[in-house]
């Protein structure tokens, strides 16, 4: 964030703020795309950062490579490939640079070229040819039903649907879009379910201060033994309380000092520095419809505590300016 705001002390505070943050931390026994796909789509950003400042030709070569890296493991980081399309657009309508057009083309063939190389590996690696699997949508579909854990959440239905059809992914797909249909539908008639639906699932996914970052771990299977302290922290023990309860408090400091930026400094954000909050937009629209999970939501809330430690220092930046002029008079 230094890059953006020009000052050392801030970023030491990011920094510092982000090793404060229990939840991210304990996701590194979490196998799967979500961590290294966040490094990469940040790195991404970052070179964008460093393009805008320098226009270094290099920086746009590298920043399609770290993208399609990023969408490789996890697709969900597509959000974030449009996000900075959206910046690159943005700063080319404004500043008048045409030639921002040519990231734009590069990024948007780093999602294009996707598929088709994850296809061409899964061949070369098994021998065999890939299937399509299961419908994307069959996810939105399910997003928009009663979950097990809360509206929205996992039900299986993306496997059921998948299965009833035989699997074939074009009957799923169609039953899916049919399911999509009734649930709009259902919404539409009765606007008090759809109310309620909708806000627990928000609440479901952005409320929890842990990010189910301890259920993770309960979820891990090890046929060594906890130790005691293991033990605390995943099976509800004392040390399982003390995180829930530190990370509650912490998620409130985070989400007031977000908001102390936004009214602190609105006035002198620049377009850059708003990649995170088009990320954070993007992600939060995108998990009403998906299919509801704390990990989905966990990437997008980390982004924003950049935001939230410039907030509590323009405060005290003010504070400290009223003291000095109280102190002369």
């Amino acid at each position: 964030m230094e890059i953006y705001t020009e000052n050392k002390d801030v970023s030491k505070y990011i920094l510092l703020l982000l090793l404060l943050f229990i939840p991210y931390s304990m996701y590194i026994t979490f196998i799967y795309g979500n961590l290294i796909g966040f490094t990469l789509s940040s790195f991404a950003i970052l070179l964008q950062a460093k393009y805008f400042k320098s226009e270094k030709i290099w920086y746009i070569l590298v920043m399609p490579i770290c993208m399609f890296a990023a969408i490789f493991l996890k697709q969900n980081y597509c959000i974030t490939l449009i996000a900075m399309i959206i910046l690159f657009i943005a700063e080319m309508i404004f500043k008048k640079k045409v030639k921002y057009i040519i990231p734009v083309i590069l990024l948007m063939l780093s999602y294009v070229v996707v598929n088709p190389t994850t296809d061409i590996l899964m061949r070369s690696v098994t021998g065999l040819e890939t299937s399509t699997g299961t419908p994307s949508n069959s996810y939105i579909a399910m997003g928009l039903q009663e979950g097990d854990c809360a509206p929205g959440w996992i039900n299986n239905y993306n496997i059921r649907v998948y299965q009833y059809n035989d699997f074939n992914t074009e009957k799923a797909k169609q039953e899916s879009n049919e399911n999509i249909k009734q649930s709009l539908t259902n919404f539409k008639n009765n606007p008090d379910y759809a109310f309620k639906f909708f806000s627990q699932k928000i609440a479901s996914q952005w409320n929890n201060p842990t990010f189910q970052c301890i259920w993770i771990n309960q979820g891990r299977k090890s046929e060594a033994e906890y130790s005691n302290i293991e033990k605390s922290v995943l099976c509800d023990g004392v040390l399982s309380k003390i995180i829930t309860q530190y990370s509650n408090i912490l998620q409130s400091v985070i989400l007031f000092g977000t908001v102390l930026y936004v009214i602190i400094d609105y006035k002198k954000i620049k377009l850059p520095e708003l990649i995170f909050a088009i990320i954070f937009i993007g992600g939060f629209i995108f998990h009403i419809i998906w299919e509801a999970k704390c990990q989905y939501t966990l990437p997008y809330f980390v982004l924003i505590i950049p935001y939230s430690v410039i907030g509590y220092y323009k405060l005290a930046c003010k504070f400290e300016k009223k003291v000095y002029k109280s102190s002369k008079i």
